[in-house]
């Protein structure tokens, strides 16, 4: 089990959810982007960007028409 910061804890306890999952609604279920997350949480993009990773999720970069979406899944 992989160690959390004192800011992760700090964010779990506003959201009333892990990490894990919230990073994981924010991305699929609202539909925020990297950036938009950040501003949110209150750090910098390479910060949701290192999370995401840390914690299992796998980031494509795809191109995709209008009517596609993207589903973000945790890889372990």
């Amino acid at each position: 089990m992989l160690r959390k910061s004192d800011r992760i804890k700090h964010i779990e306890e506003k959201y009333h959810r892990p990490i894990e999952r919230l990073l994981r609604d924010m991305y699929n279920d609202e539909g925020k982007k990297l950036p938009e997350m950040a501003l949110e949480l209150g750090v910098s993009r390479s910060t949701v960007y290192y999370w995401m990773l840390r914690y299992g999720f796998t980031l494509e970069r795809k191109a995709l028409t209008r009517d596609e979406t993207l589903e973000v899944k945790k890889g372990r």
